[in-house]
């Protein structure tokens, strides 16, 4: 078969290349986190279904129309609803698959009711294409994660999308032309071809983009996060307490830190064991949180010891804070592998002073209060002795 450079030999270019695009993410594909795993094998999937959908356009007239029409629309509706829940996985919204299903099939029922309405076919599968490349953009801004430059280009791309198959629903709706020529260079079908053939490939290079932004930032994460516990590591501390340090100083405002040790916690790793152990650590970090605002810092300093990093709060309103932590771990036992443990806190808490060059100046200071509240019987938050004697 000869194929002149129109519109369908423009389709199969297209094809070609969303097909060398799939080649690629498939080879790529396992060198990312397994966390993306899943979301791009869906878009791998809409890679592959979306050129074979075009493709079988493109040889309308030289295969039957049930392959050229219905298949045909049918897969690329699935290849648009692959990229939506690719998107909806990646970025942690429900997937409401059934939904994509729903419309897939809808593609289908609309190539055989208009089997002999080119027009209304057109309409009617332009509006579900409008439709699917519409949540693909939502899936990108319901997303909980802040939208970076990157999201916003590939939700933007969507949304052109979705715009351009609304215009050409739009344009066949208002202007009543009839369509002879499916191929016809007229421009809502070089926008809808055009689209067609860019999206796949562009919005392949966005997603790749975000897996590598999303990775970096897991990376950072967890460079400053205990594994365990998710609160924040000694070297993360150290940065934020030398940045508060400076902050304090510049605007003049307070600077109060609590360091805390559980008390007796060998005692739960030799009587329950290291998993109840780790449990107990986990639940310490969640009910320290809720106890915490959205601008204080919680730290795993190591082994069962916590520090609470409390900008712009002055000794007073550290010591409150304080005892009130103290009270509720002493107040309400822990639920460690089936059995009750009371578990009881020794902290020391101290204020950032003038003398303080580096923060760990803060931390001694601290650790030798804490280590009062042990001497004087655990279950106790003791205030720096340098503070207490101002």
């Amino acid at each position: 078969m000869s194929l002149d450079f129109d519109i369908r030999s423009a389709i199969m270019v297209g094809a070609l290349l969303n097909t060398l695009i799939a080649i690629m993410l498939l080879i790529v594909r396992k060198t990312l986190p397994a966390n993306f795993q899943n979301s791009l094998s869906w878009w791998w999937f809409g890679l592959l279904l979306q050129p074979a959908g075009f493709v079988l356009i493109a040889l309308r007239g030289h295969v039957p129309n049930f392959v050229s029409v219905v298949l045909a629309n049918m897969m690329i509706a699935a290849a648009l609803a692959c990229f939506a829940i690719a998107m909806r996985m990646f970025t942690g919204v429900r997937q409401r698959r059934a939904y994509a299903l729903i419309l897939v099939l809808l593609a289908g029922f609309f190539a055989i009711f208009y089997s002999n309405d080119l027009l209304s076919r057109i309409i009617s599968l332009s509006l579900l294409h409008t439709l699917l490349l519409a949540f693909c953009a939502r899936a990108i801004y319901r997303q909980e994660l802040k939208i970076t430059r990157v999201s916003h280009v590939l939700a933007g791309l969507f949304v052109i999308g979705a715009l351009s198959m609304a215009s050409r629903a739009g344009y066949h709706i208002v202007s009543h032309d009839p369509i002879v020529d499916i191929f016809s260079m007229r421009w809502p079908t070089i926008l809808s071809y055009g689209m067609g053939g860019l999206l796949p490939i562009v919005g392949t290079i966005g997603f790749l983009l975000m897996c590598t932004e999303r990775s970096q930032k897991d990376l950072e994460r967890m460079a400053s996060e205990d594994p365990l516990t998710g609160a924040y590591n000694r070297r993360a501390l150290a940065e934020f307490g030398m940045r508060e340090m400076a902050r304090a100083r510049r605007h003049g405002i307070p600077l109060s830190v609590i360091l805390i040790d559980i008390d007796y916690f060998k005692k739960i790793n030799d009587e329950l064991g290291h998993a109840a152990g780790d449990l107990a650590l986990i639940e310490t970090v969640r009910r320290l949180q809720k106890n915490l605002r959205s601008e204080d810092y919680l730290g795993r300093m190591g082994g069962e010891e916590f520090l609470v990093l409390l900008p712009d709060t002055d000794i007073q309103q550290a010591q409150v804070l304080a005892q009130r932590i103290r009270e509720e771990f002493a107040s309400h036992p822990m639920l460690l592998l089936e059995q009750h443990r009371s578990i009881t806190l020794s902290g020391g808490i101290t204020l950032l002073s003038a003398s303080d060059h580096i923060f760990d100046d803060m931390l001694r200071r601290a650790d030798d209060a804490m280590y009062t509240a042990k001497v004087l019987g655990r279950n106790r938050m003791q205030l720096d002795k340098t503070i207490a004697t101002m």
